[in-house]
């Protein structure tokens, strides 16, 4: 049995996080600011901001500071938001009924 083993450090992680997020938007936007910072509860989090290329004060924005103004909007951690599953809740409603469509849509 093969094994493929990959040990990352900081800046490796933000440039492979950093390609992907660039997949996600949909429109052409190339600068990006990326930091790992440590939550409140010691979690390791990724707060990423792109803006468009012409658009310097994107290295300007206080990441730390942003990570504690901004909720979890990654695709797993929006499924673990308990709130999400609250069908007593509108805007849990309709959250679910978007990520359903999401599903049915990429034909899972």
């Amino acid at each position: 049995m093969k094994h493929n083993y990959f040990k990352l450090n900081e800046d490796d992680i933000i440039s492979i996080l950093k390609d992907y997020l660039l997949t996600q938007l949909d429109y052409n936007q190339s600068q990006g600011n990326l930091a790992l910072v440590q939550s409140e509860n010691n979690e390791i989090q990724l707060i990423a901001a792109f803006g468009e290329a012409s658009d310097d004060s994107i290295h300007k924005l206080d990441l730390k500071n942003l990570a504690s103004t901004i909720p979890l909007n990654g695709p797993i951690s929006a499924l673990m938001d308990e709130s999400q599953f609250n069908l007593n809740s509108p805007e849990a409603k309709t959250a679910l009924e978007k990520f359903i469509e999401k599903l049915e849509n990429e034909g899972i």
